[in-house]
């Protein structure tokens, strides 16, 4: 009996009788050869990869342009806007858009491009995220960002838009007449109300003191109106007073 060489039929079956001879061999060495991936078809798979993926690169910088070229054009016209200016600036924000043209931050691109400054960006942002274009009009920047600021303060699940349509009181005021300081006074009140409740330490009592004291001594020198508050500063707290023109010559005994 002729020995074998010890050679085992492939496991995709089909093998020889005679695993040994050449015909099976080159059988097998063909089968092999198609289950094998072919190297053409790797190279140029990773090709197509990487083109797609430059088209792609390329297409998010040519909209990041287009969006940095449209807010330019805006600002001219800022005041009425500035409502486009913020949606541009959310759609470079949430797409990273930055990262196509280089830029590590959506800060950094900011700065470098000229673009606008970081805390007016971030206003923008607030207000196109909390309430549509016809609301942020009717306010006007400044006030619609101090609204969305006051909602967000406040318990409720409340809206700048809703307040608006319900006549909501906003420092005393309906929303839609409340003035910016109004609601930036009405905004602190409630985070007051609303924090947690805490010892307070002995430099912040004294300051509430004396913010108290000096409050009552404008109401005794018919000062109305006037703002006094406390303001933490490097080196400690003070107590900060907004006068007008007319409070101050009450004050100084000129009226």
């Amino acid at each position: 009996m002729r020995p074998t060489l010890g050679v085992q039929a492939p496991a995709w079956g089909g093998a020889c009788a005679r695993p040994w001879t050449a015909a099976c061999l080159r059988r097998d060495d063909e089968r092999m050869k198609k289950t094998r991936p072919d190297r053409r078809s790797m190279v140029s798979a990773v090709a197509e990869l990487h083109a797609a993926a430059t088209e792609a690169q390329e297409s998010s910088r040519r909209k990041a342009e287009a969006l940095i070229a449209n807010i330019a054009r805006r600002m001219d016209r800022f005041a009425e806007s500035f409502y486009e200016v913020g949606v541009a600036l959310k759609e470079l924000l949430e797409k990273k858009l930055h990262l196509a043209l280089g830029y590590a931050s959506f800060k950094e691109m900011l700065a470098t491009r000229d673009v606008l400054g970081l805390t007016r960006a971030k206003q923008l942002l607030r207000v196109v995220e909390t309430m549509d274009r016809e609301t942020a009009l009717q306010l006007g920047l400044e006030k619609a960002y101090a609204l969305a600021r006051y909602t967000a303060a406040t318990p409720e699940e409340d809206t700048p838009a809703g307040l608006l349509a319900a006549g909501a009181l906003v420092g005393g005021k309906p929303a839609g007449e409340a003035t910016l300081r109004e609601i930036q006074r009405a905004t602190r009140d409630v985070r007051r109300k609303t924090a947690p409740t805490k010892a307070k330490d002995p430099e912040e009592k004294g300051a509430e003191d004396a913010r108290q004291a000096l409050s009552a001594w404008l109401v005794r020198r018919r000062v109305k109106g006037a703002e006094v508050e406390i303001r933490r500063r490097k080196g400690g707290l003070r107590i900060v007073v907004e006068l007008g023109a007319d409070q101050v010559r009450k004050v100084v005994g000129g009226a």
